[in-house]
């Protein structure tokens, strides 16, 4: 996936795709050792000082 990032006074928004490796206990699922790799998007919302004020994270979490 090609990265983007994309941002304007109060908002940015960045595509990429995060990468692992499944080598550790996630909740109830034990390590496979299988590697990942899922497109995601995190879009943020910055106040008038440009702090940021709310983060929210998509990403894929059904594709094998």
């Amino acid at each position: 996936m090609q990265h983007l990032y994309l941002s304007s006074d109060d908002h940015s928004v960045a595509l990429s795709t995060m990468t692992g490796v499944h080598d550790g206990p996630f909740g109830p699922y034990p390590a496979t050792g299988s590697k990942l790799a899922r497109p995601w998007c995190e879009v943020m919302r910055y106040d008038s000082s440009g702090r940021a004020v709310r983060c929210d994270y998509f990403y894929d979490t059904t594709t094998a």
